[in-house]
């Protein structure tokens, strides 16, 4: 028999990342305006990779999905209530902003998409179905892989709690199975199919073996902060190492898995291991993961607009880009708290006052 730690109630590390993971999805776009406005870089190719932050926020996934189901209810009506409550959390708030880009877009597409040919597929962008096509909302791609990841951890909810080990397991080998070359020439031309199979799943099931692994393990606070830092490190690394080169490995979802899946895994096992130890992080940060949600699909548009008044006064030299590069970030954040305090958290009431309240679990018997 195996003794188990408690679960904490709160994982506040673990909150505080996703509020990092949201700036450096920020710091990426904001580089891009750079490259689009201004006629000098303060930020360099390096900044492209703070793409990592996808990689933390799917990590992070399968981590809470397994922290917030284990010792739940489990069978169909608890698969079912599951994937309702996904859909609140990730549909509502993304079809708001996903709205007002789409007035942006019909008045003037440019501004949305000025370097895609061709235009998004308003139905698919809007239900997050997988296209050859970015989504209307460009990171809507990230949303369209978290609810793929819901869809197939749901099952695992019809299965007992003690084989979701093996549920991971086989789950991670059909995708090594559907990179072999001759199966994946068949499925990379198909969005559906090629989301199926995706190696960015890979992260995902990280995140969940490493919530079924660590109530079992015993990690000091050194060693927490040890494998956190190392994590760090190993990306930074990695993405200083990449910009130097041309080729963009990002969309080549293998070997993006490969390269940052890794540290990732170890920066939400460091973190999450001092959650459980009890430590905390500040409410600044903690506030911060809060936003996140908002952060990440506000931020584009808000770049966008505030770039717009920067080409105005946009000229040779740092001087600018000094000053407009940090208020850019903080413009990111700023809209994105305050789209979180009067959109997001009002919404997300009203949509929770419709939902079923949760399955309980089931009580073990009493022994004879």
């Amino acid at each position: 028999m195996s003794i188990e730690t408690p679960r904490p109630a709160h994982l506040s590390g673990i909150q505080g990342l996703r509020g990092l993971a949201a700036l450096l999805v920020v710091v990426t776009h904001v580089y891009s305006m750079e490259l689009k406005y201004s006629p000098d870089q303060l930020l360099g190719p390096w900044s492209y990779y703070g793409g990592f932050g996808v990689d933390l926020f799917f990590v992070i996934s399968g981590f809470i999905m397994v922290h917030v189901t284990r010792g739940g209810a489990r069978g169909p009506a608890a698969c079912g209530h599951f994937l309702l409550r996904r859909a609140a959390r990730i549909y509502p708030f993304y079809w708001v902003v996903s709205a007002a880009l789409l007035a942006v877009y019909l008045y003037k597409p440019e501004m949305v998409f000025s370097g895609i040919d061709r235009a998004p597929d308003l139905v698919k962008s809007f239900s997050l179905w997988p296209d050859h096509r970015p989504p209307l909302l460009a990171i809507g791609w990230t949303l369209t892989f978290e609810m793929m990841f819901y869809l197939f951890f749901a099952f695992a909810l019809l299965l007992p709690q003690n084989r979701l080990g093996l549920f991971l397991a086989l789950w991670a080998t059909g995708i090594v199975i559907a990179h072999i070359p001759e199966l994946r020439s068949h499925f990379a031309p198909r969005p559906l199919l090629a989301l199926l199979t995706s190696a960015m799943s890979l992260e995902f099931i990280a995140g969940a073996a490493l919530a079924l692994w660590l109530p079992k393990l015993t990690v000091s606070r050194a060693q927490s902060a040890a494998l956190m830092t190392l994590g760090f490190i190993t990306a930074f690394i990695a993405a200083g190492v990449l910009s130097f080169y041309d080729e963009w490995i990002l969309d080549n979802f293998p070997l993006r898995a490969a390269i940052f899946g890794g540290p990732a895994a170890m920066i939400v096992f460091g973190i999450a291991a001092a959650d459980y130890t009890g430590r905390t992080v500040s409410k600044a940060l903690q506030t911060l993961g809060d936003w996140s949600y908002a952060i990440y699909l506000t931020h584009i548009l808000t770049l966008a607009m505030m770039s717009l008044a920067w080409r105005k006064f946009a000229a040779p030299g740092l001087l600018d880009n000094v000053m407009m590069v940090p208020v850019l970030i903080m413009g990111s954040i700023i809209i994105g708290g305050l789209t979180y305090r009067f959109i997001e958290q009002p919404l997300m009431a009203l949509v929770k006052t419709g939902l079923p309240a949760r399955i309980p679990a089931r009580s073990k018997p009493a022994a004879p």
